[in-house]
């Protein structure tokens, strides 16, 4: 099992208890039955900005409104992701507008993730190039920003697995 994180956000404090556990639900069908989350990341209204809004937390009462476990926003996220001693492997989000509708901003988290080696999932991708609501720019970058990260993802994979073959064919030689 892959430790994962999830990551949601909510636009709106007023929608963002049934927004965040549609996510939170949307996400948790994809994990093997009975496996955690390493950690649930979320943000309501404005999502990442600076690094320096690591301290920024949703006040305790909204949180427990939610009833989900809470370790942060998507700075917590980001500064987690670059501990070598996190818990997670990877970072599932319901749809990648969640994570920013900035393109930007979306293009430096996942910057900030292929460079921390932690996988983004994003199980909605179907419809992104049509996604109403939209400017065709910031649909083109979205897009962009996913084959990016597929092709990183597919990358690593490759050198995961020829590192295992290598490791593997060693030990056999030493036999």
């Amino acid at each position: 099992m892959t430790p994962t994180a999830w990551y949601g956000r909510a636009a709106h404090s007023d929608s963002a208890i049934d927004q965040l556990r549609r996510q939170h639900y949307g996400c948790a069908r994809l994990l093997p039955d009975g496996q955690p989350y390493a950690g649930c990341y979320f943000d309501i209204g404005v999502g990442y900005r600076d690094a320096d809004q690591r301290d920024r937390r949703l006040d305790p009462a909204t949180v427990a409104a939610i009833g989900l476990p809470y370790s942060g926003g998507m700075a917590q996220l980001l500064h987690n992701a670059n501990d070598p001693t996190r818990r997670f492997q990877r970072v599932v989000c319901f749809e990648l507008d969640r994570v920013s509708r900035n393109a930007h901003v979306l293009a430096y988290i996942i910057d900030q993730l292929i460079a921390a080696d932690v996988d983004l999932l994003v199980p909605s991708m179907t419809g992104l190039a049509t996604q109403a609501g939209h400017s065709p720019a910031q649909r083109f970058a979205a897009t962009v920003a996913l084959l990016t990260l597929q092709a990183d993802h597919a990358q690593r994979h490759t050198r995961r697995l020829g590192h295992a073959r290598t490791s593997a064919q060693d030990q056999e030689g030493r036999r």
